[in-house]
């Protein structure tokens, strides 16, 4: 229990290399770079929004995102959300001012009111702009509320600007290299399964954690296309079509791999004994066990195959085709098969064979 305790704390602390050191280092420039023009931005601002500047800054590294989308989306909740906070404010300043009563129920209006659709996300910044005006607005929570209001906008509008002027984040890349890391570990997965079968060295326990794995690893994925597809929109750098039609095909290639990763979980629940469901069932027949790893590595070899080189990924196909109508030929030599080994084994190669289908599919 410590032990995975500790572990867990490891991983909240480890540095997050997902986007990339240079994307990482890009982000904190422009939101440095940000913030500095808002506060200059604020220093001229007349009228009583002139006293709170400070809040300039805070707007512009909000609307600062790693996509120009998910800025404009998150200056927009916080606008939203100061909004409502400083509305819900003001009428308890009309009521009677903050004191030991107001500031709670305040609070407490303020939570619920961000469970309306139109506050969305911006739940957080209603009941902090609520208690900011109730308990910094001091005599004039009037002007507080205009100034507090005002620069944090001009803040988000100099976020936005300077995150869309300056090198707007595109991640495609990001997500064709993710892409190529599943494709990798399914193969991978195949190859060492095909391995244990010839050894004899199935562990059902530690073919279970693999595939925990191997379905955490598709879905940061589809995260990582999804941050692709986002990135590109209302970006500068992405009005050349190719820029879409390459978030098209990294989605189509997505679901290929993750129709590719549910037949690989199935595979493995069956050779692997993965799951309680099927562990109690006899395994493949011992006969069968050399084809079936032929089988696998050939399929793996067609994952590895490279789209873009189309002579390599027929060949690596029509190999894998080949080691499966071999596999599918010896099954049906098969006559004495112990009965509970002929659903697995028949199971066994349809489930390799939709890996084989699925690959085809990108």
């Amino acid at each position: 229990m410590i032990h995975r305790f500790l572990h867990e704390a490891a991983r909240e602390f480890h540095w997050d290399t997902r986007a990339g050191a240079q994307a990482r280092l890009l982000l904190a420039l422009k939101a440095a770079i940000a913030a500095g023009v808002a506060w200059l931005v604020a220093q001229a601002v007349p009228g009583a929004a002139s006293h709170y500047p400070y809040y300039a800054p805070l707007g512009a590294v909000i609307a600062t995102g790693p996509t120009v989308l998910g800025g404009i989306r998150e200056g927009i909740r916080t606008v939203i959300g100061l909004a409502v906070g400083i509305g819900l404010a003001l009428l308890v300043v009309l009521v009677g001012g903050p004191h030991l009563l107001t500031v709670p129920i305040a609070v407490a209006i303020a939570v619920l009111a961000a469970g309306f659709q139109f506050v969305g996300e911006a739940n957080t910044w209603v009941a902090s702009a609520a208690i900011f005006v109730l308990l910094i607005g001091g005599a004039d929570p009037t002007d507080y509320s205009i100034g507090y209001f005002l620069q944090t906008l001009i803040g988000a509008a100099v976020g936005v600007a300077v995150n869309m002027l300056i090198f707007p984040p595109l991640a495609v890349r990001e997500a064709d290299r993710a892409l190529q890391a599943l494709r990798d570990r399914l193969a991978d997965h195949l190859e060492s399964l095909a391995q244990a079968l010839e050894e004899d060295d199935v562990d059902g326990d530690a073919w279970a954690a693999r595939l925990d794995r191997l379905q955490a690893d598709a879905s940061a994925v589809r995260r990582s296309v999804r941050r692709a597809d986002e990135s590109r929109r209302g970006n500068p750098r992405a009005l050349r079509g190719d820029i879409r039609a390459e978030v098209e095909s990294s989605y189509v290639q997505l679901r290929a791999f993750e129709r590719a990763t549910f037949a690989v979980t199935d595979l493995t629940d069956i050779l692997g004994h993965a799951s309680p469901v099927t562990e109690p069932f006899g395994g493949v027949d011992a006969d069968l066990i050399p084809a079936f790893a032929d089988a696998a590595r050939r399929v793996a070899s067609a994952l590895r195959a490279a789209p873009s080189d189309e002579q390599q990924v027929r060949q690596a196909r029509g190999d894998a085709q080949d080691a499966l109508a071999a596999l599918e030929r010896e099954l049906d030599k098969e006559g004495s098969v112990h009965p509970s080994e002929v659903p697995m084994s028949t199971a066994a190669v349809v489930a390799l064979r939709n890996v084989l289908t699925a690959v085809a599919q990108r």
